[in-house]
């Protein structure tokens, strides 16, 4: 049984040229020096800025494991409320329980 060869492919460089995507010299990137805009603090987030959401409130933040993360995922899940939302009573009950006001 013999199989019959393919005939070469013949690619056309000038083709892939006209067709290639200009890129910047990596060298000459890589050893200019980096340009930052100036800053004039018109950028910054202003205090008023906040998400309407989050106004009068701070983050607090605690490190729990993956297990500990997916179970309270399936908890807000279950009852139809945010994760933000179950740790926000927690907090409030914890306080209570305690009697900090």
């Amino acid at each position: 049984m013999t199989t019959a060869k393919r005939k070469p492919i013949s690619l056309d460089p000038a083709a892939f040229a006209d067709a290639a995507i200009p890129q910047p010299d990596p060298v000459h990137v890589a050893t200019e020096p980096r340009r930052f805009p100036a800053v004039d603090g018109s950028s910054r987030p202003t205090k008023g800025s906040k998400q309407g959401s989050r106004v009068g409130k701070v983050q607090v933040q605690c490190w729990v494991t993956e297990d500990t993360r997916r179970r309270l995922k399936v908890l807000a899940a279950n009852t139809g409320r945010t994760v933000e939302l179950l740790l926000t009573g927690a907090i409030d009950d914890l306080l209570a329980r305690h009697h900090v006001r």
